[in-house]
């Protein structure tokens, strides 16, 4: 395999041609040149350079630890966002350029009917240990890493938006650890599981005495924040009286601890994150407009995984590396059938949902790679379907909101009608009975509702 290194510095050119031979030293921009096998860019020369993924090609880029001395998860983010293949730093350690010859190697294997993963290490300074079992390789989570390492360095809130299971926290823990906190703690809090009663003094703390049960004085979760990052999911579950004092904290960053006269001082970012349309709970007055706009000032929405299948190898790949020691296994990949039978489900539950069916096939494995034997649990017909009621009701409520009730009526009247007669092949006798009504009647509907039978 071809090897070339892009780089002015002789001595990053001489430690890797004691390792490779017949390696080609390019001292130029390496924008126009064409360029395939291993190539080692020296980003400290020439930046990162964009490269466009081709079989055959396999960038990695050269990091001067020494001279990164902050921020190198946003660093690694970037560089993995522009199609390299991987990294190293220099002065490269021992074995360093052996593994990157191993992991060029296996994703060679990948190209056939077998994908084997890549095993990497766990580095509690990268992004990816948090990230990677949710981000994946489409276009549309590519952008939001690339959002997220721009923003996470910021002390700005951030409003995470998100079904259930699709990785909010996850996500969150990722924006700290690529901030300047990310040495002070992460604080994750569930304002749906803590009683309305309670929520105040979970989150602000309380005085001796404050009430029936208050023998001490207790800190709140702000406070133990300090410094650091407070992770609010289910902010719409918030109480109105606690998002006051939430919203002081965002204006003022101060409170006081219930039944406190001392005001309490604190550094805190806060990311809240939630299932529910906030923007509708403000016009419903179930949540402060005016907090809303203080949380809402940078966005993430984390589509649900039906909406990013292409992602799902990728997730796969990250839960096997996360779990293989927990479970004490040792998978090295799965096969294109493993995939598509995943790529075929609904997924309600997200990508909580997938990684516990990974996790339960990898115990049923009898040896390193997963096939879609190691699904046979997955009874088909008998996937949990979303309540789909729940959806028609929103969007009925809202086409109400536009047009009059009749005018709904007939439009969804129509389209159930048109569906009918599509299952039945446009049978009215068939689709008459389906509907519940009889012939003549079907006969009516269709001419008032201008539905023309082929």
């Amino acid at each position: 395999m071809k090897v070339s290194v892009i780089t002015k510095d002789e001595n990053v050119y001489r430690d890797i041609k004691k390792y490779f031979k017949n390696v080609n030293l390019i001292e130029e921009n390496i924008k126009d040149l064409k360029l395939e096998g291993i190539v080692f860019v020296n980003i400290q020369d020439f930046g990162i350079v964009p490269f466009s993924t081709s079989p055959g090609t396999f960038p990695i880029a050269i990091i001067d630890k020494n001279a990164v001395k902050s921020n190198l998860a946003a660093l690694i983010m970037k560089i993995m966002s522009n199609n390299y293949f991987d990294y190293i730093e220099y002065p490269f350690k021992k074995n360093d350029l052996e593994k990157v010859l191993k992991n060029i190697n296996k994703k060679e294997k990948d190209e056939k009917e077998i994908y084997y993963i890549r095993k990497k290490e766990t580095d509690e300074t990268i992004l990816c240990q948090y990230l990677c079992s949710i981000i994946g390789s489409s276009p549309y989570m590519k952008n939001i890493c690339k959002l997220a390492g721009e923003v996470a360095p910021t002390d700005l809130p951030v409003l995470i938006i998100g079904e259930t299971g699709t990785g909010k926290e996850l996500f969150a823990r990722g924006l700290w650890k690529l901030s300047k906190r990310k040495d002070k703690p992460f604080i994750a809090i569930n304002c749906a599981a803590i009683p309305e009663n309670l929520i105040e003094s979970e989150l602000f703390g309380y005085e001796k005495g404050a009430f029936t049960g208050a023998e001490t004085q207790k800190k709140g979760k702000f406070e133990i924040a300090n410094g650091g990052t407070i992770f609010l999911d289910e902010i719409g579950e918030m109480p109105l009286e606690a998002q006051s004092k939430l919203l002081r904290v965002l204006q003022e960053g101060s409170f006081y601890r219930v039944g406190g006269e001392e005001e309490i001082n604190v550094d805190v970012r806060v990311i809240a994150a939630t299932n529910k349309d906030l923007s509708q709970m403000v016009k419903e007055g179930k949540f402060r407009e005016d907090l809303y706009y203080r949380l809402n000032v940078i966005t993430f929405k984390l589509p649900p995984l039906r909406e990013r299948k292409e992602d799902i190898p990728y997730i796969v790949e990250c839960i096997i590396n996360k779990n293989n020691k927990k479970i004490n296994k040792n998978i090295e990949g799965f096969t294109k059938d493993y995939i598509e039978k995943l790529k075929s489900r609904y997924w309600k539950g997200n990508i909580r949902e997938l990684e516990n069916v990974v996790i339960r096939s990898m115990v049923f494995c009898r040896d390193s790679i997963l096939s879609i034997t190691d699904l046979e649990f997955l009874e088909e017909g008998k996937e949990e379907i979303p309540d789909l009621y729940d959806k028609l009701k929103d969007i009925i409520e809202q086409l109400i909101n536009h047009e009059n009730a009749k005018q709904t009526k007939e439009k969804i009247e129509k389209i159930l009608i048109e569906n009918v007669l599509k299952k039945s092949n446009f049978n009215l006798s068939k689709s008459a009975q389906i509907l519940g009504i009889n012939r003549a009647t079907l006969r009516k509907k269709l001419e008032k509702l201008n539905i023309n039978i082929k």
